[in-house]
């Protein structure tokens, strides 16, 4: 059995985030961190899989702040458009076979491993990625603090947090 490990972002903020290990290709344990049967929303930078609760909004499941922040960073068209609720697993994509990979390393060391966060912005008509000397001490903050600069500058085509 091959482990892959997945960030498990719980809907309520009070709770932190968790690392996980998971049996590739056992989606009975996906279903278990997410609560039922799952849905999957892709993020494009980098490129990662949030397992959601297929049925959450029809659940009434609570607004997860972090993982629908994520998602509105990385893909344009979910921002302020939709929202992820109940807990949320963060994995890799898929690979040549379909199967589910672990979360990108990336990820893992931003999350787990950084003590402070900045974030950085791709524009429509320009090369490469652009900040500014702001850090926050808490990778949350960061996404939110992008996300909003992408609602006034309309040019903001994706956002990604790193480690300042």
């Amino acid at each position: 059995m091959t482990t892959i490990q997945g960030i498990l972002i719980p809907a309520d903020e009070s709770e932190p985030v968790q690392l996980v290990e998971l049996v590739k290709g056992d989606y009975k344990s996906f279903q278990q961190h997410v609560g039922g049967l799952f849905d999957l929303v892709r993020l494009e930078t980098p490129p990662a899989t949030f397992f959601i609760h297929d049925e959450g909004k029809i659940l009434q499941k609570p607004l997860n702040r972090r993982a629908s922040l994520m998602t509105w960073a990385s893909n344009p068209n979910w921002r302020h458009a939709d929202v992820l609720v109940g807990d949320c697993l963060l994995m890799g994509p898929a690979d040549e076979e379909g199967e589910t990979l672990g979360v990108p390393d990336e990820f893992v060391q931003l999350l787990f491993h950084t003590e402070r966060f900045k974030y950085e912005v791709q524009v429509y008509d320009e090369e490469g990625w652009h900040g500014n000397q702001l850090t926050y001490p808490d990778w949350v903050d960061a996404y939110n603090y992008g996300v909003s600069l992408a609602d006034r500058w309309l040019k903001v085509t994706t956002v990604r947090v790193v480690a300042a």
